[in-house]
Parts: structure tokens; sequence; C-alpha cells
């Protein structure tokens, strides 16, 4: 009797061993469990630190795209509203920017002088500042020789942009659309695009051909919502409702 009471007793001992192990090996399993979950928690919350990082970053560029769409914006109505003023024969109020201050620059005279060959920027730019300085007929030459020096360099397409502008300063409408077409037609999805469709528009409009006049205002909104020019078509298109 004796022995078999210790032996149950032995057995229980052993069992209760067993349990014990076990126990622990669950527990182990629980903390290594917590321990990865605490390491990827810790992943997540350096991450959500590092987008709202980026957010900020994204936040602050967009703002300064903003700014810089709304510079854009202002230059281009301010130069626009001086070339009306010039092809309605008001060169001096064409002078005066955007706050009314200002004179119109002496114009200079003197022939364009031919860069040397193979500077095509040099070119752009002398033909360029002829447009700054509102000297529309030598700035007309100066492009005009500069497509045909450089007819496929990265600036061609400004420069028959600014070729159209100067003829439109002129009121020479054919040859303006000429050129205004040209960067429609080459360069379709260009910078230039826009105000090149605005612009046939006005044109059209001068004309007294209305309903040309909104199909190439209308594309403005349609397909360059976002341009500099897209207020100033919708404002134009105000006003010529049947």
């Amino acid at each position: 009797m004796r022995r078999l009471v210790a032996v149950s007793l032995l057995a229980l001992a052993i069992v209760g061993g067993v349990r014990a192990d076990g126990g622990n090996a669950r527990i182990e399993r629980l903390e290594r469990r917590a321990d990865v979950f605490s390491r990827q928690l810790l992943k997540i919350q350096r991450l959500e630190r590092s987008v709202q990082r980026q957010q900020g970053r994204i936040d602050a560029l967009e703002y300064r795209l903003k700014q810089q769409d709304q510079r854009l914006r202002d230059l281009y109505q301010d130069l626009d509203r001086r070339l009306r003023r010039l092809a309605a024969g008001n060169p001096a109020d064409a002078g005066q920017g955007a706050d009314g201050v200002g004179a119109t620059p002496e114009v200079a005279t003197s022939t364009v002088v031919t860069p040397p060959a193979g500077d095509a920027d040099a070119a752009y730019r002398q033909a360029f500042a002829s447009i700054r300085n509102r000297d529309f007929p030598r700035a007309a030459t100066a492009f005009e020789d500069f497509l045909r020096r450089y007819p496929e360099a990265p600036l061609a397409e400004n420069a028959w942009y600014w070729l159209g502008e100067a003829r439109y300063a002129q009121k020479q409408y054919d040859a303006a659309a000429r050129a205004f077409e040209t960067v429609i037609a080459r360069y379709p999805n260009g910078s230039k695009a826009p105000g090149a469709l605005f612009k046939t528009g006005l044109i059209a409009a001068a004309r007294g051909d209305r309903a040309r006049a909104r199909e190439r205002l209308q594309r403005v909104v349609d397909d360059f919502p976002s341009s500099a020019v897209a207020p100033l078509a919708r404002k134009k298109l105000a006003g010529l409702k049947p």
C-alpha cells in the first residue's frame, strides 16, 4: 500500500513538471511574438513619421508651384495687355507695367547682328531682347532668321510663338496666324500651344469670325484648363456668346 502511494506521488510530480515545462515554453513563444510585434510597430511608426515629413515637403512644393503659376499668369497677362495696346496704336501705354508705372524704352533702329554660326541660344536671346524692348519689326526679323538657321533647335517652338506675337503686335494677322498655327501643328503638347491657340482665337475675333474664335478659345479651356491663358480664354468667350 505504501509503495502504491509513493508511485502515485512520483507520477503526479512528473506530470506537474511536464505541465510546468509546457507553460514556460508557451510563455517564451508569447514573449517572442510580442517582441516581433513590438519591432514591427516601431517600424510602422518610423514609416508614419517619414510619410508625414514627405507629405510636408509635397505640400510645400505644391504651394511654391501655385505661386509660380500665379506669377506666370500675371506676367502673361501683363505682356498680353502691352501687346494689345501696341496693336491698338498706344505704344506709350504699352510701356507701363501691371501697376501702370514705367516708360517705353527707346527702340533701337540698328540692323540685326547675326551671332556666330551654331550659337542658337545667343541668337534666341538677341531676338527675345527685341520683344522685351518692344521693337517688334526687329524681333520678327530676328526670329525668322533664327528659324532659318536653327529649325530643329530646342527653342524653335518658342521662336515660332514669339514670331507670331511680333507679327500680332503689328496687326499683321495673316503672318501672325501662320506662326501660331505652326506652333499648334508641330508642338501640340508644347508649353506654347495654349498661348498659340488663344492668340488664333483673338485673331479670328479681330477678323469678325466669331465662330472660329469661339472654337479656338473653347479648345484652350477644354484642352489646357490649367494653363495661364485659360482664364483669359474663358473671359473672352463670355463676351463672344452668339
